[in-house]
């Protein structure tokens, strides 16, 4: 085996070959085949959780939404729409008719993974009606921040501008708490009726 940087990682099929190695400095990585990715931390391996990141992309509704002028509007989030994309170990679910959470949100998705999280969303507006301030957000309405968390942007909107308004951010989110993709103008308007103009993803970037 040639000589590696620290930030490089070993493969060898087995462990044994892995630990046959005489000298290792602390932090380096080695992949085997039959015992996965481990950190050598100076006196001994220690296993590195591999287990596959998570990703959601769930979809708006197929028909256009309300958005009343001044006042937050939820996007209903719901596969039976518009099927939702997800890859991975599932750390988000839909909540349906039925769910002791669905009179509380029949729009948002309820987090099943502590974890921190890098969400994004987006909506796209009628272009018929393109005067004044539109804005999204991301908002926890289930948890210990439930109403006081959120992401949010805003952007002036021209007349015939199909651009979609778009919010990301990274969030601290707790098994059981509740997001919920709103849109906001300060026109009444309506978003696009395109099934996938309006969309919320969520990425697990790392588990409690």
């Amino acid at each position: 085996m040639t000589e590696s940087t620290q930030s490089s990682i070993p493969a060898f099929a087995t462990a044994a070959e892995r630990d046959s190695v005489d000298t290792w400095e602390a932090g380096r990585l080695a992949y085997a085949a039959d015992a996965g990715l481990a950190l050598w931390d100076g006196t001994a391996w220690r296993p590195v959780d591999t287990s596959p990141l998570s990703f959601l992309r769930a979809f708006g509704p197929d028909t256009t939404t309300t958005i009343p002028a001044n006042a937050w509007t939820a996007i209903v989030l719901d596969p039976a729409g518009e099927p939702w994309r997800q890859f991975g170990t599932p750390t988000w679910e839909w909540i349906g008719p039925g769910d002791p959470d669905y009179t509380l949100s029949p729009a948002g998705i309820r987090c099943l993974r502590e974890g921190v999280y890098a969400l994004a969303g987006a909506v796209v507006f009628d272009q018929a009606v393109g005067t004044g301030q539109r804005a999204v957000r991301v908002i926890e309405v289930k948890g210990p921040y439930a109403g006081q968390w959120q992401l949010t942007t805003s952007i002036p909107m021209p007349k015939g501008n199909l651009i979609p308004v778009m919010v990301a951010g990274e969030t601290y989110q707790y098994a059981g708490n509740i997001v919920e993709l709103q849109a906001w103008s300060d026109t009444a308007t309506q978003t696009i009726s395109n099934p996938q103009s309006e969309w919320l993803s969520t990425t697990l970037i790392s588990s409690a």
